[in-house]
């Protein structure tokens, strides 16, 4: 009455190898995914962090190369304004790159300026729109 069919047990060994192949895949898949996602958002999109800082509240990098053969090396204001940044203040050299505050769609950012030319702002502030 009792007809129960009797497997063979699983090697311990094969099971191992079917977890591990299935970890390395899902690896690859999650990484391929976080890839595409950051090839295909735009290059001056703020991006939201999970810091609970207000310093990390975004970061926002943006390249202004089309310009870079017109502008002075000494002067990063006109790749500011090609970025969209505008009321640019305290600008300095600190050595390595420039150094400003400016706005952008009604936020204030700091910015760093390196000479390829690429800016990465920081946010600062929310500028009260009138």
């Amino acid at each position: 009455m009792n007809n129960k069919i009797v497997r063979p047990p699983t090697p311990k060994a094969s099971l191992e190898n079917e977890v591990l192949v299935s970890v390395v895949l899902l690896y690859f898949v999650i990484s391929s995914a976080l890839l595409l996602i950051h090839h295909l958002q735009p290059e001056d999109a703020v991006t939201q962090t999970s810091s609970p800082s207000p310093s990390h509240a975004g970061f926002h990098v943006s390249t202004a190369a089309a310009v870079g053969a017109q502008a002075k090396p000494d002067d990063p204001r006109p790749w500011l304004a090609q970025a969209g940044y505008t009321e640019v203040r305290d600008l300095q050299w600190d050595g390595q790159g420039w150094r400003a505050t400016a706005l952008k769609n009604g936020q204030r950012w700091a910015l760093q300026i390196d000479p390829r030319p690429v800016i990465v702002a920081t946010p600062l502030a929310t500028v009260p729109t009138r």
